[in-house]
């Protein structure tokens, strides 16, 4: 049962070309008891991670037939935050550019031309990067 938040980036994947049977939900259960994962599989979820080996066979023992609880490759999962973390930068980038160059938001400390155009050639780099790696991982 996903929630308002989710459902609306579920759609975003939709926008992307991708299927909602695509898409799995998976509740991080990290640092969290037994119980409350009993209580999220008794509203819906079904899918689990969990990132300790010690934590995921502790776990898995305490929730029998429960749920899909899943160990979670931390190194994947830095790979992954770096990815988003790399989309999330470009329009970040851009407003930063644009509060930066505005006189009225910045007054006597304005970006100066040189400092404007190395913002402006890092945020287009970094466009031309996140557009190549969705490129090639859309192509295969």
């Amino acid at each position: 049962m996903a929630n308002a938040r989710e459902r609306s980036q579920i759609r975003l994947l939709g926008v992307a070309g991708r299927k909602r049977s695509d898409i799995t939900l998976l509740a991080v259960t990290k640092k969290f008891p037994a119980a409350v994962i009993q209580e999220a599989y008794d509203l819906g979820l079904r899918e689990f991670g969990e990132n300790y080996v010690q934590e995921f066979e502790r776990k898995r023992t305490e929730l029998p037939g429960c749920a899909a609880l899943t160990p979670l490759d931390p190194i994947r999962m830095l790979f992954w935050s770096a990815v988003v973390n790399g989309i999330v930068a470009v329009p970040l980038m851009i407003a930063m550019m644009v509060v930066v160059s505005s006189r009225k938001v910045m007054g006597k400390f304005v970006a100066s031309s040189a400092l404007k155009i190395f913002g402006i050639c890092a945020t287009a780099l970094m466009v031309l990067v996140v557009a190549a790696m969705l490129i090639t991982s859309v192509r295969g």
